[in-house]
């Protein structure tokens, strides 16, 4: 009898039944580690772990890294001795710090950079863009990503071939299968090819949004389709890129709006027009603050010094230096008494006073109160990023706070 044909002895078979219930507890715990918010969390040594999210008590075996980051895409940026690596949600490093530099995942890839060089990695530690570019390889767009070499730009694949060779002055990612290119002062467009399809004669260039580009030439705006023909004639001073399906133009110092094929919906009689938002426009006339409808119609005539465009329903008004919060009625939510707010995201407004940011509700309301010397809003993309945000003060390190101001820090 071969010993491969041998009945496992009694020895043996508790030793499988002990690994496979070691098995099946990892398994249970990486489930429920998944299902957990985590969140870094700054000890008074300076050092970051990280927490459950609504306990704020420890995971992760209480590892402690020099930075942390949220999770996104399933991975987590971690520093240790001034490198950076990745982590996963059970605590294991599946990417080792070894890098100078690097982005948080996106949709299966990050940048790193070594010995000041950028490429770019898969969720394996992979590399799929060589280390070879002096800027650059952030984030693909129609899988390609932009790269610099010797000053000069083109395109890398996802799988790290030389598909645009380094050519351009600057180039711009893909929107609609074709990006802006500019040589000498000139813009023009390519394909996903690297063909020259539209020449580059343009003074600027946007890139393609529902079909059409806005292009300067001799001073002039219009917009053209990707043939390169004029859709809507370079004739006008001004023009806004497409909001809500509109294009804000303007002319004799005058400002309207023209639909996609160049027909005037809204007479150029403003002094100022900026993009529609929440289906308003922030409109100047005779001196005057207000906002029109896609009608053309004047909705709203305000009697203060400045107006932000609506976001989630409200607009940001100036009245001597101070700044406040009205609804579409035109009532007042906030009385100007800030510095300075910024546009509302996920339900929150950004304000500041006396240099320090915290940050208001919809109701007007300080739910963080302005004492941060540095803040970003609670929006973007990726793991949780919408419900936490990282703040800091001058001469400390920066840690999370949540939407209710709490803060992911020990005291």
């Amino acid at each position: 009898m071969n010993e491969s044909s041998k009945k496992p002895n009694s020895l043996e078979k508790i030793q499988n039944t002990e690994l496979a219930k070691v098995g099946n507890i990892l398994k249970i715990t990486h489930k429920l580690l998944s299902k957990i918010k985590l969140v870094p969390y700054l000890k008074k040594n300076g050092k970051y772990i990280y927490v459950d999210s609504v306990t704020m008590k420890p995971v992760l075996l209480n590892n402690e890294y020099d930075d942390a980051h949220l999770f996104k895409d399933g991975l987590a940026q971690i520093k240790l001795k001034d490198k950076c690596g990745f982590i996963d949600n059970s605590g294991t490093i599946v990417i080792p710090p070894i890098y100078d530099f690097s982005y948080n995942f996106y949709e299966g890839h990050a940048s790193v950079t070594l010995d000041g060089y950028r490429g770019v990695i898969d969720k394996t530690g992979k590399v799929v863009v060589p280390l070879e570019y002096d800027k650059g390889a952030v984030g693909f767009s129609n899988g390609l990503t932009r790269v610099v070499l010797n000053g000069k730009w083109g395109f890398v694949g996802n799988t790290g071939e030389l598909v645009i060779p380094p050519q351009y002055d600057m180039v711009y990612v893909f929107h609609e299968g074709l990006a802006v290119v500019t040589r000498k002062k000139k813009e023009g467009f390519i394909d996903l090819t690297g063909k020259e399809v539209i020449p580059l004669i343009y003074s600027s260039a946007s890139t393609f949004s529902n079909g059409l580009a806005r292009v300067r030439r001799k001073n002039k705006y219009g917009f053209i389709d990707r043939n390169g023909k004029e859709i809507i004639p370079i004739k006008y001073d001004d023009a806004h890129l497409i909001s809500e399906g509109l294009y804000g133009v303007q002319k004799n110092d005058k400002w309207g709006f023209i639909d996609k094929n160049g027909n005037l919906v809204i007479p150029l009689i403003y002094d100022y027009a900026d993009k529609f938002y929440d289906g308003l426009a922030r409109i100047i006339l005779n001196g005057k603050h207000g906002y029109i409808d896609k009608n053309g119609d004047i909705v709203l005539m305000i009697n203060y010094d400045f107006t932000n465009s609506y976001s989630e329903g409200l607009a940001g008004v100036r009245l001597n230096n101070k700044w406040g919060i009205i609804d579409k009625n035109g009532r007042e939510i906030v009385s100007p008494k800030y510095d300075f707010v910024f546009p509302f995201h996920g339900g929150l407004c950004q304000v500041r006073l006396n240099k320090k940011y915290g940050y208001i509700n919809k109701l007007g309301k300080e739910v963080i109160l302005p004492k941060y010397d540095i803040v970003d809003a609670f929006f973007g993309e990726g793991f949780y990023e919408e419900d936490f945000n990282r703040v800091r003060n001058f001469y400390s390190k920066s840690f999370y706070i949540d939407k209710t101001g709490k803060e992911f820090r020990e005291v």
